[in-house]
């Protein structure tokens, strides 16, 4: 599937070796790290004090064909090229915004999205779903 150097976050880049080279227990001990820590995973990029890598995660707990990001670096349009991507043959599916620092939003995931623009539509939002690996949700009332 990808080469690890076309993985820009090093976390999930780090796992994808540990996983190729048959270390078995890298992805649950990888799932107990964020399930402790969060989600989205935050990482420097080496020699800027402005932007950092930002790594939407999905856990597939089903069936499942796609996993789009909806909202905060993502937008709100255009769900085909805010794919998440499935590392190797896991239950982990990824995707790496490079963004600025200072950068608050709020998102929603897509799961199995039908690609074709009708969340924006009559059906907006009926698909969406919060991220349950982020401990910090915004709740709307």
């Amino acid at each position: 599937m990808l080469a690890a150097q076309t993985i820009e976050s090093p976390r999930i880049a780090s796992l994808y070796t540990s996983l190729k080279i048959g270390d078995t227990t890298a992805l649950e001990t990888f799932w107990q790290e964020v399930t402790e820590h969060g989600s989205p995973l935050i990482e420097a990029i080496e020699g800027s004090s402005t932007h950092a890598l930002l790594t939407f995660l999905w856990r597939n707990q089903m069936e499942t064909k796609n996993v789009v990001i909806w909202g905060g670096p993502a937008g709100m349009d255009r769900p085909e090229h805010n794919q998440m991507l499935r590392l190797l043959e896991t239950d982990l599916w990824y995707r790496t915004y490079r963004v600025q620092m200072d950068l608050r939003g709020v998102y929603t995931y897509s799961v199995n999205d039908p690609l074709d623009g009708s969340n924006t539509t009559d059906g907006f939002g009926t698909r969406f779903i919060p991220d349950p690996l982020n401990l910090k949700p915004v709740c709307w009332a």
